[in-house]
């Protein structure tokens, strides 16, 4: 995301699986957390540094306008479909 400088956010997200005392996914806690980057001269590029549990943090994003709309990135990712090879391979697993 583009902040009110022009520079650029990174967030990451991640499910916590089977989180929801009632079992619905859609329920499931969440973790967002700010990715921070730094130099590696060894590599040559910049890296990712550590993720680091903080109660809250700040997103500084800037106000979209005609010309600078937000950026949504989407996947055909299937959850179900996921779910199903997972089931299969725990049959044949089981099996075995």
């Amino acid at each position: 995301m583009r902040n009110s400088t022009g520079g650029l956010e990174f967030v990451w997200t991640g499910d916590m699986w089977q989180s929801a005392p009632n079992g619905i996914k859609a329920h499931d806690r969440q973790f967002w957390s700010q990715l921070r980057w730094e130099y590696d001269a060894a590599a040559g590029v910049d890296m990712p540094m550590g993720i680091e549990w903080q109660d809250s943090w700040t997103l500084d994003i800037a106000d979209p306008t005609p010309t600078q709309q937000p950026v949504m990135y989407s996947s055909n990712f299937s959850l179900s479909k996921w779910n199903e090879r997972l089931r299969q391979k725990a049959a044949i697993e089981t099996n075995e």
